[in-house]
């Protein structure tokens, strides 16, 4: 990691390097607000040219509240683009394992409310009451809508955020992993 101050000598920028691009990049660029905090995060390839995360997007925005709590995000490719929590891993012996929830499901909604990316899922799940009684988790699978009765507490699962494709996807004849692919590049610099 490098790390660019500005006149005063304040942090305003991390730069991390070394990516093997496996996560459809090589270099982030991370700048910092006033706090010292992560406040965006911009994806380049091994020449320096703006790509895209493996989650699809190219550009991200962490939105803090006064307290330097991450209470939302927002994420960009060429124009912002929707993003949903998608599951990585499972937990061994975690509440997922239980409930039935698989690598790839796409969080849609939680307990009524549309899950917009997984910092506000974190946040909502955080603010919960151990004694709370389970929320409805609305999970799409392939082609499949599932509903799961989720209890306070860890959920036993990784997730990521990743583009949400829609009918244009399918319009254009892309397959719902060549949707999901991460990498390509954009044509902006």
């Amino acid at each position: 990691m490098t790390r660019r101050y500005d006149e005063s000598g304040k942090p305003v920028e991390n730069t991390y390097w070394g990516y093997d691009g496996s996560n459809g990049f090589a270099k982030i660029i991370a700048k910092l607000n006033d706090k010292g905090l992560e406040v965006e995060y911009t994806y380049l390839d091994a020449m320096d040219h703006f790509t895209k995360h493996k989650g699809g997007y190219a550009r991200k925005i962490n939105i803090y509240d006064d307290r330097g709590t991450l209470v939302d995000a927002k994420f960009f490719d060429t124009g912002p683009v929707a993003v949903k929590p998608v599951v990585m891993r499972i937990i061994p012996g975690g509440q997922g394992v239980k409930l039935g929830l698989k690598e790839g499901d796409t969080f849609l909604r939680y307990a009524g409310e549309e899950t917009a990316n997984l910092v506000r899922f974190i946040a909502r799940r955080r603010n919960e009451k151990t004694d709370a009684p389970p929320c409805e988790l609305v999970v799409g699978r392939g082609e499949q809508v599932l509903t799961f009765q989720v209890s306070p507490g860890l959920l036993g699962v990784e997730l990521n955020d990743r583009v949400v494709r829609d009918e244009k996807d399918r319009a254009e004849g892309k397959t719902t992993e060549e949707a999901k692919q991460g990498g390509e590049k954009i044509h902006a610099r």
